[in-house]
């Protein structure tokens, strides 16, 4: 019986060929490697901003559900203490006008406190605030028992007077009624 494996002659000559293809494989690997770091170049910043847009408005709709949480909790005296005041976020929770992730005061990128002010009966405002700025959300967002929504570049701290707005500060739009 012949060995049937190539002679040292024939790998020889063989060798050349096998480096080529290998080469022309790894080529081919590295350009389509390339591409596609390319194409991740360009698409995760739209794909950031489209997350960063997607949390600031779901920021919005949970100060929406804030502001009539709390106008049902004042009109229905949720706490039953016999007076018409509004609650804090855990009361909200509590009471199940706000859903238990709202409540807990997380969502979506952004992190929601409720304060009640000097008078409880007639003022509270609350605040979204991004978990990471630039990365879940651009926007600091407010809410007040106006139904008034503002938003800013830097964070707000309340109570605001409409009359006389911080620097950046501006109204959003107006939503649902005072509750009185």
């Amino acid at each position: 019986m012949e060995d049937e494996r190539d002679s040292p002659e024939q790998q020889e000559e063989q060798a050349p060929s096998l480096l080529l293809a290998c080469g022309a494989v790894g080529g081919i690997a590295l350009g389509g490697l390339v591409l596609i770091a390319l194409v991740a170049a360009a698409t995760i910043p739209g794909v950031v901003a489209a997350r960063q847009e997607g949390n600031e408005a779901a920021a919005v709709g949970a100060l929406k559900t804030i502001t009539m949480a709390e106008v049902l909790f004042r009109e229905a005296d949720k706490d039953a203490n016999g007076v018409l005041d509004y609650g804090t976020l855990a009361d909200l929770a509590r009471f199940r006008l706000v859903d238990s992730v709202l409540g807990a005061g997380t969502k979506q990128g952004y992190a929601f406190e409720v304060q009640l002010g000097e008078d409880p009966t007639l003022e509270w405002w609350a605040t979204a605030t991004p978990l990471q700025l630039g990365k879940t959300g651009e926007r600091f967002f407010y809410a007040d028992a106006a139904g008034l929504i503002y938003e800013s570049l830097d964070e707000i701290q309340g109570p605001l007077d409409p009359q006389a707005l911080p620097p950046g500060v501006t109204a959003l739009k107006k939503f649902g009624a005072r509750g009185r």
